[in-house]
């Protein structure tokens, strides 16, 4: 006697598209944070902080 085995095509064997979609996000914020991290071992911090010097010459 044979016996076949037929899994029905629902939701048992994929993922759901939300789950896809939070994985996809997942994916760009590494490659995002990736990408930072390699702009500033290349050419170093940005100057934002307060790094902008002024000189005032004043004569009398």
């Amino acid at each position: 006697m044979n016996q076949i085995n037929v899994n029905p095509g629902g939701g048992d064997g994929g993922e759901s598209p939300i789950a896809a979609g939070i994985n996809l996000i997942t994916v760009l914020v590494v490659l995002g944070v990736l990408v930072a991290l390699i702009a500033v071992i290349f050419w170093g911090l940005p100057n934002w902080f307060g790094s902008n010097t002024i000189n005032v010459n004043i004569r009398s």
